[in-house]
Formats: C-alpha cells, structure tokens, sequence
C-alpha cells in the first residue's frame, strides 16, 4: 500500500515554473476494501454482473422464482437497477419476436389449407368459395 501512496503525480507548479511531483496521499485516501473483483462498463456505465447456473429445473421458471426473491429481498439505492440478461435475456427477446411472427404466419397458413382442402372432394361438407379466388 506503501507504494502506491507514494506514487508520484505530475501536477502544475503554482509558481508556474513547470510541473512538480507530489505523493498520490497528498491528494487521495488510499486503503484496502473489500469490493468486486473487477469493475466492468458498458454505455459508460459501471457494473457488476452477478451469474447463477440452472441444473434440472427450466430456466425461465428458475429465473422467475430469482426475480421475486430479489424483489422482496433487495432494497436498491437511488441511482442503481437490475437486469436479469444473458440466456434469460435471449429467451425473453425470442418470445417477443415470437408474438409477432405467429400470428402473422397463421394468416397465410389458413388461407392456403382454405385454398387446398376447399377443392377436395373427401370432405363431407363443401365449404363456401374461398373470397380471394
């Protein structure tokens, strides 16, 4: 610790003669804490990914019974979120596609069994003419 308290800062002489050097101490606290053990950014902001694994259960429903522990549990300060991303992450964002892309392909799926079976001649009823013919 020694060390990096007496670093060596070049800081502007208020004599204006040049730069002088003076000890990291003389302008910061340095001391040891407990903390994480890496400091990660991303959009220029700092974060610290927390990462759990799933073995025999489904991941969703792991990831939900997480998300109403750390409801209740956790007290965020102002200022602080979480995102629940990774796996989880990908999964939620291939449901969202999914809520589009279904209903719209069942659209043109109907219509062309509609167009198929309507000519058939094994069905017991025959259906009204299809509108787009």
């Amino acid at each position: 610790m020694d060390a990096i308290r007496n670093l060596a800062l070049n800081v502007g002489n208020p004599g204006g003669t040049g730069p002088i050097q003076i000890p990291l101490s003389e302008v910061a606290r340095v001391s040891q804490r407990s903390g994480p053990s890496m400091i990660y950014r991303e959009n220029e902001e700092r974060y610290v990914p927390i990462k759990f694994g799933v073995r025999k259960r489904d991941l969703a429903g792991a990831v939900r019974e997480a998300q109403r522990k750390v409801a209740v549990e956790v007290a965020l300060p102002p200022g602080y979120r979480i995102e629940w991303v990774g796996t989880f992450g990908d999964l939620a964002a291939a449901f969202e596609r999914l809520k589009i892309v279904v209903p719209l392909s069942i659209g043109p799926f109907c219509c062309c069994c509609w167009r198929t079976f309507a000519r058939s001649s094994t069905w017991p009823w025959r259906p009204p003419p299809c509108p787009w013919r």
